[in-house]
């Protein structure tokens, strides 16, 4: 079985399971576009941005800012954050 085809296969059990879940700040309809969006290289870290967005939040918090390009919320360090507050 090639990667994409495992890829696919991965991300329909994905979406399986999502069924079961509840994500504050997102509906099933959003949670299963996140499940097939491929411009993250991981589900959690676009579900982050969607449930973000959808909150309000002003940031992402996170030392993996390079998972985080295609993000629609800001994502900043740890480190900036403490900055940002103070």
């Amino acid at each position: 079985m090639g990667r994409k085809a495992g890829e696919d296969i991965g991300r329909a059990m994905l979406e399986a399971v999502c069924g079961l879940l509840t994500v504050t700040g997102a509906t099933q309809e959003e949670i299963v576009k996140v499940v097939y969006n491929r411009e993250f290289m991981d589900f959690e870290d676009c579900l982050q941005d969607k449930c973000a967005k959808a909150t309000g939040c002003d940031y992402i918090v996170t030392d993996n800012i390079k998972d985080f390009v295609k993000c629609e919320v800001p994502v900043i360090s740890p480190a900036d954050f403490l900055n940002e507050i103070q």
